[in-house]
């Protein structure tokens, strides 16, 4: 801490001033002695750094004491008054005991520190002073009456006040020196003394002599200049470590009798204007102009270090402001003063005294000043014993005039102190330079004293951080080591050398050793004002100027980066694009190629289907002619059928064919037809009308024919084609195929071999084959571009099914939320709307949404916000809220959830279910995908039981479509179908329990998949369950597919295992593996269906973070089981859904035609008259009613017997397919297909056996499918239904209830599920309820074929794949992840 100066008033008598412009120890000395109560009492440090001996009102008035050599211990204790404790009383009473000499030798710190604190303002030493003083300011403020050079005084009066002056000047000296004895007495316990000390002796006031002869005046003495007092104020030190501390108070002033306070001894100082003589001022003490006596009253009793800290803001914010005062005060009174010209006068004694001063001087200038008073008080004495006696007052000459003294030199600069000297004047400081004064460029040496830090004390290194200019300039580091200057055991200096920067203006730096220690001076750090560099605006604009030329400097450089990249880019893209082209050119020449050689490998491969084709129909032709005649007879009648009037069919003749049409009963006949082609019917087809023959027939070449004049006959001429090798014919009674009745020899046709003619030469035959070969390209090719179409169709449609999800699944939810735009944008604001109404936050008063970006990992969630009522009216219709989200730029999904307070805790949330509300944001950042593995006992299509198959597989291929990454871990069992794996590779296996576990990877469905061969045989058994160690069997299986993750160095998010066969997974995870690198995974458990292994599957719910079942009302209908139950509120229902690409009618090969929703009447038409050809049934138009299913107790067996009766009494068709594991209820079945087929044959048929292409052709063929189920968890059955356009009729239970919405009664159900009427439903579990379905149904299909139509093509519009139920695992996946 600075010193401190004060200024006081002097060119003007002290009384004659008015008490405002006096410091306020001036304004003090003036009020009678009876009014200035002195008590003080000294600062006793304890061993724990307080005070003790005087309270807190004492420990304000206190400061650095400053004693005498003696101690009026009897004034002083009286003055202190009760305000010693014990020990201080016993102190004193030791000390009046001692002797004179005992006195002046006292070393107890306490005990000096007590007497120094006790004197510092005793009436018998500082008012004595004060006196003294005053009377000096008096003698030099009327040696300056009149205009300050004594004109108009006779010399009498010169020489008496001349001779004053000495006397007291000699006092002033004798002072002088009872101070320095003081002085030196008080270092011995006060760190400012030798500073003082110092200070002290730099001033040259000597001891005037005393004047041989009488002084006289030869001239008018120049006007005393007024000095101002001004007293150094020592800077307050830190003691060295071991001394105890004293926290004093600097600079406090005497205020009113009131506030019961004391001068301490800086003020004391100031009081002393002539004392500024005496005591020199530090060069850098800082100016203060004291406060007056009011603002002292509000001290009260704060602590004393809270007034230290106040007094140093209010030095520090004074300063500059009074530094500047004094200067420009210092301008304006050398300004003012007169320079006489050569022949004038002086100036008479002005009639007004002199102006005073400001109590603010600049330190500098009044050192300067008090030195010339000094100096020219001492020429008076010199010059005025003299004068004075040589010339009297009535011989006086005339007044000269007195030129004006030229300005005095400038000081000489003071020499540096040796590093000697200024360890002597710091050595009670914890910091200080050599040079004392740090200029900028120039080098210096930082010293520390490491004992007197209560941090750093101890360290064994001690290191310099700094920098320079408030820290924004020039940092460093550097290590200090031990000095020579550790003479005591509080003293260990150790020191460095640093190099100032020629632009610093403030060194600023702390202590450290590098770990985690610092020395920072309280959290102010250490700070040194610098000389010969900038000041801090020149600094700034210096750094301002750098800063432009190094962002021209950057400009320039980053704009040639710039031309260089351009460059360099210009070069890679033409390299680039030359070998783009190159490979282009590459790739184009090799596709060209791959497609020329593709078309020769078509046109062989046409080529070679033609000749194979066009041989088979030789061989046949061949077969055929040889058993050929002219003529055919039947077993019934010695006439022929038919006969021509030749011995042979020559090519390139004509000839007559005659039929008798009475063999057949054809006499009612006018007109037959000869339906003629050839070469089994490969070529040109004809109708050859033939006429009545009335005259017997003649046959030249047939004279054994019998005549019968009862045989009626037709005839026809009929030209032999020269290339034909068989004629084929048959007989008809219409040109219409649906009008007339054939003849066609039972199936066979008719032929003639054609003789003569090229039909069976080789040329002919190898012409057939090329033109077979090109009909074949044809339509291979139109092929071709019909399957593309369907492709382009499949996949717009497939997409166009992927929005619809999200837009309905958003519609769904509009009741509760919805977000505008509907899909936020990074970068923008984004307004979510919500509706309390349906949430359970209904009726709650204020609303907050809180949430994150990112699902929940950005970097900055926002804040709690309040949601408010739109402003628009229309919105706020469903009683939605609103508040507005900035969306980050770095953004891809918005993440929320409601809450009633907005407070974290205690607070009752909306987070849907767990899952939280979350919303895709447009933008560029990339959605961080999740690694999903699955452990499951079966997996469609290589290892297939039931639904859970199904599940694996298509499950894991929509949440792979959405961008994450999914892999399934199954066994590898001997009875997979291989042929649907693809790219199956062994991988390494490893050691596990006594056996050993082979890893194979391949990809069923695109789905990457793991099977492990474990090698200990209990896999290789023929099947998937039915053995009874199937429990045994799994858990191993759960077990090794952990380990597999953990020895393969996966890290998956989410472990998701499937019912009981692999629910051990989820509680052999926790046991086992959380605490490895796995730690991180997540465990997901569904559950399939309830009735098998309950006791696994409340192990799983309970270890797993969250668990599903196939449907929502299944969920509902199990959650009070108590496998369940105690786990419910992780427990939610997802609907399963179908592939869409092994359930797809555009691209069925098992169906006769392929069919959209477009064509979804000419596609059900086909497959329904292929079904009935499979099956034989009648090709009426009648409804046909189809069951696919388990013959199980479960699948309602009752209500199918049933029902297939109704459907019969109702003019119906039913198919059922499918087959029971229990034998009796298989048994129960056949015998009832034997019935149906005795009573109703061509209307039912019973396939008993699983039949997987005919399963495809029955969904595409049948109006209604039925799934009478007591439970269903959720079926597939009619999902499959509705997407090959046949409607449901089901029971109201499980997945069933979530999936079919009555056309009749659910209207309002099925538009909440985003949805349309879809099927006919029931609830009950009796026949009349079947019924009342089943009537709805085929009422509805004989009475609105349109409206039937226009079902079939909604039901196939609507989307029951995967889209939608892969969104709501997602949610899950997430929601499960971010749980500890």
């Amino acid at each position: 801490m600075s010193s401190l100066s004060v200024a006081a008033a002097a060119a003007a008598p002290v009384a004659s001033l008015p008490p405002a412009t006096l410091p306020v120890g001036c304004r003090a000395a003036l009020r009678p002695r009876a009014s200035r109560r002195s008590t003080s009492v000294a600062l006793l440090p304890s061993k724990g750094g307080k005070f003790y001996g005087l309270h807190k009102s004492a420990l304000r008035r206190s400061s650095r004491a400053r004693c005498s050599s003696e101690v009026n211990v009897e004034t002083v204790a009286a003055n202190a008054g009760d305000e010693l404790d014990a020990e201080a009383q016993q102190m004193l009473e030791e000390y009046k005991n001692k002797s004179s000499s005992e006195r002046q030798n006292i070393r107890e710190p306490k005990l000096r520190m007590l007497l120094a604190g006790l004197n510092m303002d005793s009436s018998g030493d500082k008012m004595a002073l004060l006196e003294r003083l005053d009377s000096v300011i008096e003698l030099k403020a009327e040696a300056g009456n009149g205009n300050g050079n004594g004109n108009g005084r006779k010399p009498e009066e010169i020489t008496s006040r001349v001779q004053d002056a000495r006397s007291r000047l000699n006092r002033l000296y004798e002072e002088r020196q009872e101070l320095e004895r003081a002085l030196r007495e008080l270092s011995q316990v006060d760190s400012k003394a030798p500073d003082d000390l110092e200070a002290l002796k730099a001033l040259s006031i000597e001891k005037p002599a005393e004047p041989d002869v009488k002084a006289t005046v030869e001239e008018p003495v120049e006007a005393l200049e007024d000095p101002p007092a001004a007293v150094a104020a020592p800077p307050v030190e830190e003691p060295s470590d071991g001394e105890p501390r004293i926290e004093a108070i600097e600079d406090e002033i005497v205020v009113e009798e009131a506030a019961e306070a004391v001068e301490p001894v800086d003020a004391f100082a100031a009081e002393l204007p002539g004392e500024a003589e005496v005591l020199e001022l530090p060069v850098e003490a800082a100016v203060l102009e004291l406060p007056d006596e009011s603002t002292q009253e509000d001290l009260g009793d704060e602590p004393a270090a809270e007034v230290v800290v106040a007094q140093e803001e209010e030095r520090e914010e004074v300063k500059e402001e009074v530094v500047v005062e004094a200067r420009e005060q210092v301008v304006e009174e050398e300004a003012e003063a007169k320079i006489p010209g050569p022949n004038e006068a002086v100036v008479e004694e002005a009639k007004e005294p002199a102006k005073a001063p400001s109590a603010s001087v600049d330190a500098a200038a009044l050192i300067r000043r008090l030195k010339e008073e000094n100096s020219k008080l001492q020429s008076l004495l010199e010059t005025s014993g003299s004068d004075e006696t040589e010339k009297p007052v009535e011989e006086a000459a005339p007044t000269k005039v007195v030129a004006q003294e030229p300005p005095p030199p400038p000081p000489e600069p003071k020499e540096p102190l040796t590093e000697e000297e200024l360890y002597l004047k710091y050595n009670t400081h914890m910091t200080y330079t050599m040079p004392e004064e740090i200029k900028a460029g120039e080098t210096f040496t930082v010293f520390f004293n490491r004992k007197m830090s209560p941090v750093m004390h101890d360290s064994p290194s001690v290191f310099i951080t700094g920098a320079y200019n408030g820290w924004e300039y020039h940092g460093f580091n550097q290590q200090l080591f031990p000095t020579k200057y550790n003479v005591t055991a509080y003293e260990e200096w150790w020191s460095c050398e640093l190099e100032a920067p020629e632009m610093a203006y403030q060194l600023n730096f702390v202590f450290t050793d590098n770990d985690a220690r610092y020395e920072n001076n309280n959290d102010m750090d250490f700070n040194f004002d610098m000389t010969g560099g900038p000041t801090k605006k020149e600094y700034k604009e210096w750094q301002h100027k750098l800063h432009l030329e190094e962002q021209a400097r950057l400009a320039e450089e980053r704009a040639r980066e710039e031309a260089e990249r351009a460059r360099k880019e210009a070069i890679a893209k033409a390299e680039a694009d030359k070998i783009a082209a190159e490979e282009k050119a590459k790739e184009d020449a090799e596709r060209l190629a791959t497609e020329k050689e593709e078309q020769l490998r078509q046109q062989r491969q046409d080529e070679e289907q033609a000749e194979h084709e066009v041989n088979d129909l030789r061989n046949w032709l061949r077969e055929r002619a040889r058993k050929s005649t002219m003529n055919h007879y039947c077993e019934t009648s010695p006439v022929p059928k038919w006969y021509i009037d030749a011995e042979e069919a020559t090519a390139g003749e004509k000839v007559k064919l005659y039929y008798n049409v009475t063999i057949l009963g054809w006499q009612w006949a006018n007109v037959l037809y000869m339906k003629v082609g050839r070469d089994g019917w490969n070529g040109d087809e004809e109708y050859i009308s033939m006429t009545r023959f009335d005259e017997e027939p003649k046959s030249a070449g047939h004279p054994e024919l019998p005549r019968d004049e009862s045989n009626d006959w037709f005839v026809c001429e009929v030209e032999i084609p020269d290339d034909a090798y068989l004629l084929d014919f048959v007989f008809c009674t219409s040109t219409v195929p649906h009008e007339a009745q054939y003849d066609n020899n039972g199936g066979a046709d008719y032929a003639l071999k054609v003789e003569g003619g090229f039909g069976d030469s080789d040329e002919r035959w190898d012409t057939m084959i090329k033109e077979k070969a090109e009909v074949i390209r044809v339509e291979r090719e139109e092929r071709e571009a019909r399957d593309a179409a369907w492709d382009i169709e499949r996949a717009s449609r497939k997409q166009e099914m992927k929005k619809s999800a999200m837009q309905k699944y958003r519609e769904s939810m509009r009741y509760i939320y919805y977000t505008e735009p509907e899909t936020p944008k990074a970068g923008q604001p984004c307004t979510v709307y919500y509706s309390p109404e349906y949430t359970n936050l209904h009726g709650e008063k204020d609303i907050w949404i809180r949430g994150s970006f990112n699902r929940w990992r950005h970097p900055h969630p926002f804040q709690p916000v309040k949601l408010q009522k739109p402003t628009d009216p229309t919105k706020a219709k469903g009683g939605h809220l609103c508040a507005t989200i900035n969306v980050p730029a770095d953004a891809w999904c918005l993440d929320f959830v409601f809450t009633d307070s907005a407070d974290e805790y205690g607070a009752t949330y909306d987070s849907r279910g767990g899952l939280d509300y979350n919303v895709p944001v447009e933008g560029p950042a990339q959605v961080e995908p999740l690694h999903i593995m699955h452990i499951a006992v079966e997996m469609a299509p290589v290892a297939k039981v039931g639904g859970l198959a199904d599940v694996v597989t298509s499950l894991s291929k929509a949440v792979a479509e959405e961008g994450h990454t999914v892999e399934a871990v199954i066994p590898k069992y001997d009875c997979i179908d291989y042929n649907r794996v693809h790219w199956l590779t062994q991988k390494e296996g490893f050691p596990f329990e006594n056996t050993y576990v082979n890893v194979f990877e391949g990809y069923v469905e695109g789905v990457k998949t793991n099977f492990l061969d474990i090698q200990n045989g209990s896999f290789n058994v023929g099947c998937v369950y039915g053995r009874k160690d199937d429990a045994a069997r799994f858990h191993f299986f759960c077990h090794a597919a952990l380990e597999f993750i953990l020895k393969s160095g996966r890290q998956p998010h989410v472990i998701h295992c499937h019912d009981w066969s692999s629910a051990p997974v989820a509680r052999l995870f926790w046991d086992n593996y959380h605490q490895t690198y796995m730690g991180g995974s997540r465990i997901v458990f569904t559950i399939h269906n309830l009735e098998y292994g309950a006791d696994l599957i409340g192990q799983a719910m309970h270890a797993s973070q969250k668990a599903t079942t196939v449907s929502p009302t299944y969920a509902m209908e199990v959650s009070g089981h108590g496998a369940i139950e105690p786990n419910l509120g992780k427990f939610v229902g997802i609907r399963n859904g179908i592939d869409p690409d092994m359930w797809d009618p555009m691209n069925d090969s098992f169906l006769p035609m392929r069919f959209s929703p477009d064509n979804c009447v000419e596609g059900k038409a086909a497959a329904k008259k292929r079904l009935r050809e499979w099956l034989n049934l009648r090709h009426d138009d009648r409804p046909l009613v189809a069951c696919v299913s388990r013959l199980t107790h479960q699948k309602g067996i009752h209500l199918i017997k049933h029902a297939i009766y109704r459907v019969l009494d109702r003019g119906g068709q039913f198919v059922l397919l499918g087959s029971a594991p229990d034998d009796r209820i298989q048994g129960d079945f056949e015998a009832l297909a034997n019935e149906l087929t005795q009573f109703h044959n061509g209307q039912v048929h019973l396939k008993l056996v699983y039949d997987e292409p005919l399963s495809h052709l029955i969904f595409a063929a049948a109006d209604c499918i039925l799934v009478p189920s007591m439970f269903e968890p959720c079926g597939l059955t009619q999902l499959i239904a509705m997407r090959f356009g046949c409607l449901p009729i089901v029971r109201k239970t499980g997945g069933l209830n979530d999936t079919v919405f009555d056309i009749d009664h659910d209207q309002d159900r099925a538009a909440w599920a985003g949805y349309e009427p879809n099927g006919f439903t029931f609830e009950g579990t009796d026949e009349e309820a079947c019924d009342y379905a089943v009537n709805r149904a085929i009422n509805s299909w004989y009475e609105g074929r349109d409206w039937w139509n226009s079902i079939v093509k909604r039901n196939m519009e609507q989307d029951w794949t995967w889209n939608r139920p892969a969104l709501d695992y997602i949610e899950l996946y997430y929601a499960a992840h971010k749980l500890q």
